[in-house]
């Protein structure tokens, strides 16, 4: 597959250390009086598929756009579905998937309520969809967190989602039936806090992986609800793999789960006690031998949060910390909160490189990158230098894995705490491009 060659940044930025080839496509202006259209858990919020780029946003709270971009000649065809959309609560997100025939799946607008989920009617199209519908009619009625994950080779697409409450969930997966048009539930929850003592919780998971073998990797963190609601009380990294999409559920040793997994069931990957600011829902990769990839942010020794990266080294798990914050915040209070870093997105090239992506505080509110080879941080650069206000990165995970371009979909957005007075506000929205070296 021809794809359109990304602009050299001689010719349109300043020379970087990382950077080798820039492209900026704008695609309009769109809602931004909240993260809606910028939170890291889309997943994905942009996808590549047979060489048209797919992205899907809120418009207004009649409007969801959805966008076809043409890799090789950049033309921009859009299709807006009409609609009742509430955007004044950031969890409402959208997430795209596209299944091994070419059609295209969107859930959206669902924070502990009904499913809301559309199909496509022509293959690889964008114009013609079916009514709101449901998957199956189970466990649909509380969820959050919808999740395309895949496909891959001979695994079908996944939907990953929560069923209950911040405080009382479990994760469920159903699975895409192509020939029959159809979704299937598995029989059992993945991950349960449900009835748990002396807390009932949650689990809250980074964005998932499949592997270049097709195995599944999932990590995710439990958070409890204590006497103190206001307190964010995250604990633990924990792991779980599938080797046949999502049926079975394994530890990084292979020992089999007994499904859900509860809290003290859970393999603990990296010890993090309440009190530390661990943030929930960041992300993960895998690098050139399957090995898993984690980065997320929680309190250093002296209390301050700070960027780390945990990755499995001959079957154990190394920690390290990648950032120097000086400034101490706290994670505290219920729903979407005005946070002044952004949760960390990564990718791996095929030379094991890792690259991290997140905004900062450091260089007021820009995009960074990190490149680090093993334990070793070889760079920093500013990816994205305009203010992108409380945006988060919504990374095209498919693209980089087919041609090792970084793609991200870029738009400067509020984020009131607990969505809480939410001005009606538009801003530009992007698809960037990057060839990192």
């Amino acid at each position: 597959m021809t794809q359109r060659k990304i602009k050299n940044t001689k010719n349109t930025r300043k020379s970087h250390t990382l950077i080798k080839g820039f492209d900026c496509v704008k695609l309009g202006y769109a809602w931004s009086g909240n993260s809606i259209n910028q939170v890291i858990y889309r997943c994905s919020g942009l996808i590549t598929n047979n060489g048209n780029q797919i992205a899907a946003y809120y418009l207004s709270n009649k409007i969801i756009r959805v966008v076809k971009r043409n890799l090789n000649t950049n033309e921009i065809a859009h299709h807006d579905i009409s609609g009742e959309y509430d955007i004044n609560d950031a969890h409402n997100s959208i997430s795209i998937g596209v299944d091994r025939r070419g059609y295209c799946h969107l859930a959206y607008g669902c924070h502990a309520t009904k499913l809301k989920y559309r199909r496509g009617l022509i293959e690889g199209g964008i114009f013609d969809w079916t009514d709101e519908m449901s998957m199956t009619g189970l466990h649909e009625n509380h969820v959050t967190y919808p999740t395309f994950i895949g496909p891959f080779d001979g695994t079908s697409l996944i939907f990953l989602y929560r069923d209950g409450f911040h405080n009382c969930g479990s994760a469920r997966i159903k699975k895409y039936d192509e020939l029959k048009k159809e979704w299937n539930d598995s029989d059992d929850a993945i991950l349960s806090g449900v009835n748990q003592k002396p807390f009932s919780c949650n689990a809250y998971w980074n964005n998932p992986v499949i592997d270049n073998v097709g195995v599944l990797h999932l990590t995710f963190v439990w958070r409890y609800a204590t006497a103190n609601k206001s307190l964010v009380h995250n604990v633990n990294i924990c792991y779980a793999k599938s080797l046949d999409g999502g049926l079975t559920w394994r530890k990084a040793s292979g020992e089999v789960y007994k499904l859900p997994i509860t809290p003290d069931a859970a393999e603990v990957i990296q010890e993090i006690t309440a009190g530390n600011n661990l943030i929930n829902q960041c992300s993960m990769a895998t690098d050139c031998n399957n090995d898993p990839h984690v980065v997320f942010y929680a309190n250093d020794e002296k209390g301050v949060p700070q960027y780390q990266y945990l990755r499995m080294v001959e079957g154990k798990w190394v920690l390290k910390i990648i950032s120097k914050r000086s400034k101490k915040f706290n994670i505290f209070g219920r729903g979407s909160l005005h946070l002044p870093i952004s949760r960390p997105e990564i990718v791996i090239d095929k030379n094991n490189y890792k690259f991290v992506i997140y905004r900062d505080d450091v260089k007021k509110t820009r995009m960074k990158l990190s490149k680090i080879f093993n334990d070793e941080i070889l760079a920093h650069e500013v990816l994205v230098r305009s203010d992108i206000g409380s945006s988060e990165p919504v990374v095209d995970k498919s693209r980089w894995r087919e041609e090792n371009v970084l793609s991200l979909l870029v738009q400067k957005t509020k984020q009131p705490n607990q969505d809480i007075n939410v001005k009606d506000a538009h801003s530009q929205i992007r698809i960037m491009d990057f060839k990192i070296i």
